[in-house]
């Protein structure tokens, strides 16, 4: 996990980063992470591209808070071994939504944890690749 040195300037954000796994399992993931607070790495929303523990892969939406992870959401989605993907984090107040390449595979308008938390960063374990990162406000 990393975070960002500079506050993106609002609570709402878009974080994305491109991953690429190098093995399918649960415990090998990606993905961005946004609303972390200014002192730590162990709260906020991520958004994980990962094996889904059958041959296939998933995205997951998921809280952290002081180190605890609940998933709010899973979706299946085509991943591969070969390829980057794509994974986007988008936090608005009235919703939570991840896209993977570009398409919309979850939309979370029940939760709206970290307010005021303006921190991004990345969500990362083993075997996989991480680039073209970015983070901003809508």
């Amino acid at each position: 996990e990393a975070r960002e040195d500079t506050a993106i300037g609002a609570d709402e954000m878009d974080v994305s980063v491109d991953v690429r796994l190098n093995v399918n399992a649960t415990n090998r993931y990606g993905g961005p992470k946004g609303r972390m607070p200014a002192t730590s790495t162990n709260n906020g929303y991520i958004a994980r591209y990962s094996g889904d523990g059958a041959g296939g892969f998933r995205v997951q939406l998921i809280t952290e808070v002081n180190g605890i992870e609940t998933v709010l959401n899973t979706a299946s989605v085509a991943g591969d071994l070969t390829n980057f993907h794509t994974i986007k984090l988008e936090i608005r107040t009235v919703s939570k939504k991840v896209f993977f390449d570009g398409i919309e595979v979850i939309n979370n308008t029940t939760d709206d944890s970290f307010i005021g938390n303006q921190f991004a960063g990345i969500d990362t374990r083993r075997e996989s690749n991480l680039d073209n990162y970015l983070s901003e406000s809508p």
